[in-house]
């Protein structure tokens, strides 16, 4: 009994501590991703000017 009580507490400690990373990488995804999508259009740019395409 107090095994599978034990058990139950760890295991919501993990649900929330996965839900807490999905939320921070929910976050990432809507902060990062942008700005490295950006940065990659940004730089194959002057890349292209700089070969001459």
């Amino acid at each position: 009994m107090l095994k599978s009580y034990f058990f139950a507490i760890k295991s919501s400690k993990t649900v929330e501590k996965v839900n807490d990373c999905v939320e921070k990488f929910d976050i990432l995804n809507k902060c990062f991703i942008p700005l490295i999508s950006h940065r990659y259009e940004w730089f194959r740019f002057h890349m292209e000017m700089a070969i001459g395409k």
